[in-house]
């Protein structure tokens, strides 16, 4: 049997599918938010050993699971970041902000901002000459 806080990081693992799957409307502006507050959710699901065993040990698969997908910053596709830029609500700053978080080891997060902000610069720079 499921108890309450397994439920609940599992609904909102569920919430998270459902929002960067969805087919019918534009999700790449919403990627690195998502991905971003799913790390975070693992990692701190994953550290409630002594409340709930079975939650950590959940977490801690659905880790190895999100390291195999998300896990490389270097495999990523930088336009995914850059449609986070192009979101009012979030900018460059967010996305330097998450990716350090998310990719911190060997300053890869960091490296990867900073060629997307670069990429983004450079994106509008052929804007304008068009």
């Amino acid at each position: 049997m499921i108890g309450r806080m397994q439920g609940e990081f599992l609904g909102r693992f569920y919430e998270f599918t459902l929002k960067i799957s969805g087919s019918k409307y534009t999700t790449s502006n919403l990627f690195l938010k998502e991905v971003h507050s799913l790390y975070h959710l693992i990692n701190k699901w994953e550290t409630e050993v002594e409340k709930d065993l079975d939650l950590s040990i959940m977490a801690s698969k659905m880790k190895m699971k999100y390291e195999k997908y998300w896990g490389d910053v270097d495999k990523m596709n930088k336009l995914l970041y850059i449609a986070t830029v192009m979101d009012l609500r979030y900018k460059l700053d967010f996305v330097d902000f998450a990716l350090k978080k998310v990719y911190p080891e060997g300053g890869k997060g960091a490296r990867m901002a900073g060629d997307v902000k670069k990429a983004t610069f450079d994106l509008f720079a052929h804007y304008v000459q068009l």
